[in-house]
């Protein structure tokens, strides 16, 4: 029996430490979400979403990482039956799932089934009045959501900057999970007396309304407002003021990160004066520290959740919302894609303009023929220091001429270079010499040439 214990004991830990070893950026988000769930209240006290990140987390492989956040978060937030009641159903839906099926739709309804199966006994066993059983309810449904949420966003989030296109069914859970988060932050003590929850809500705010329609910043603003609202204020109030607050920073989006933040700016004092002796779910000292923030964090942070709005892609059927947006996508991609080839093909037609043979190329090759064969004549001081110039038009005649012969002779030398020259033999044969290498270097150079200018067009074309 010993012997058996102590092989379960090392097999869990290398478990452990393997798991641990291998986990991706989708298990460590998973991780920490199963952690903060369990202070995502609802309903005076229940934190279903800490069984639906477990069950959108759960694998085979991996599922106690998983369990051992969700407990100590748990234990950490309730006690008691309630305690007792996530516990049990984290233990059956880990038994339920990991034997029958792990995909998305069975853990959903395994662990919202379990959760209202064991809240419906704790409701008969302590004669529970009828509200906590639709409260159970709720609760259940509120977990079943969940686990779809989790699922889809958490992997989202991770590969987002790969990803062309999202679905507008993905940016809602996605935004669905944010809102999560910060409703975790809500019963965290003031610093300074300011109000975690809402510096988080208006830093979301000021992000998502920097690419988004105003329409989706303003319902991004009451969805945060119901989270993100405390125990003292009305909800009413909360999602009015921070739809509001989005509406207006929607509005000025077009000046950038600053005309987002003058928009909050704007909409904080125009409450302040609307709504006299009632008290704003956020205050101009929230604002202003949430602006600075704001506004010293990186573009790749701010530009991420921006993001996620701009490749929005909506999916409702017979839709011309949806055309619109997706061939906005399509032309932003084709247009980058043209201005590349655009600019392939400017360089192509410098290459064939900056190639061509060149005068001094040529006036290179006729000095080679006269530095082989004049440096020990008597005449070269004649020929090339006192009429330089008349032998350099011969050579350019017995260039052009050798061009239309193709091979030139000692009869076809111009006057007077014929007539001067001692060692005319030699040099005509080193300049038919000299000539054959011109010929190769300019075909190759000119088939070079052609195959530029010909990717150049179909560059161009394309």
């Amino acid at each position: 029996m010993s012997e058996i214990t102590q092989g379960i004991k090392s097999s869990g830990k290398e478990f452990l430490v393997k798991g641990a070893l291998s986990m991706s950026a989708n298990d460590v988000i998973y991780i920490c979400l199963c952690y903060l769930m369990s202070s995502c209240t609802f309903f005076g006290g229940s934190v279903p979403f800490v069984l639906s990140a477990y069950g959108a987390a759960f694998t085979g492989g991996k599922w106690l990482l998983f369990m051992v956040a969700s407990v100590v978060g748990l234990l950490g937030a309730l006690s008691g039956a309630e305690l007792l009641c996530y516990l049990i159903v984290l233990a059956l839906s880990t038994f339920v799932i990991g034997v029958v099926n792990e995909n998305t739709r069975f853990k959903a309804l395994c662990v919202s089934t379990l959760l209202l199966f064991v809240s419906f006994v704790h409701n008969l066993i302590s004669d529970a009045l009828w509200a906590d059983y639709f409260i159970s309810v709720f609760e259940a449904v509120f977990c079943f959501a969940g686990v779809y949420v989790f699922s889809e966003a958490v992997p989202l989030i991770t590969a987002s900057r790969e990803r062309r296109c999202i679905m507008d069914t993905e940016l809602v859970c996605v935004f669905a999970l944010l809102a999560l988060v910060v409703k975790c932050t809500v019963g965290f003590p003031l610093i300074a007396g300011m109000d975690i929850s809402v510096i988080l809500t208006i830093l979301l705010l000021l992000a998502i309304n920097m690419e988004s329609d105003i329409s989706l910043g303003t319902a991004m603003g009451v969805v945060f407002g119901f989270v993100a609202v405390g125990k003292s204020l009305s909800a009413g109030v909360s999602m009015g003021a921070f739809a509001f607050a989005s509406f207006c920073a929607g509005i000025l989006n077009r000046f950038g990160r600053w005309g987002v933040v003058l928009g909050f700016v704007i909409a904080n004092a125009a409450l302040t004066v609307l709504l006299r002796g009632e008290q704003l779910p956020f205050d101009i000292f929230e604002v202003i520290f949430a602006s600075i923030v704001f506004s010293l964090l990186p573009v790749k942070i701010t530009g991420y959740i921006s993001s996620l709005t701009s490749k929005t892609v909506h999916t409702a059927t017979n839709s011309f919302v949806e055309e619109e947006k997706l061939q906005n996508v399509i032309c932003k991609k084709l247009t980058a894609l043209s201005d590349s080839y655009e600019t392939l093909a400017d360089e192509y037609d410098a290459c064939f303009k900056s190639n061509e043979m060149s005068k001094q190329y040529i006036i290179r090759m006729l000095d080679s023929v006269s530095a082989k064969i004049c440096p020990d004549c008597g005449l070269k001081y004649n020929c090339w220091e006192r009429c330089y110039k008349e032998s350099y038009k011969a050579m350019a005649q017995m260039l052009e001429k050798a061009t239309m012969v193709g091979k030139l002779t000692e009869k076809e030398v111009p006057e007077p270079l014929k007539g001067k020259c001692n060692k005319l033999g030699e040099f005509v044969y080193h300049f038919n010499t000299m000539f054959g290498i011109y010929k190769v270097e300019k075909m190759w150079q000119d088939k070079l040439n052609s195959a530029r200018k010909l990717v150049s067009e179909q560059v161009r074309g394309i």
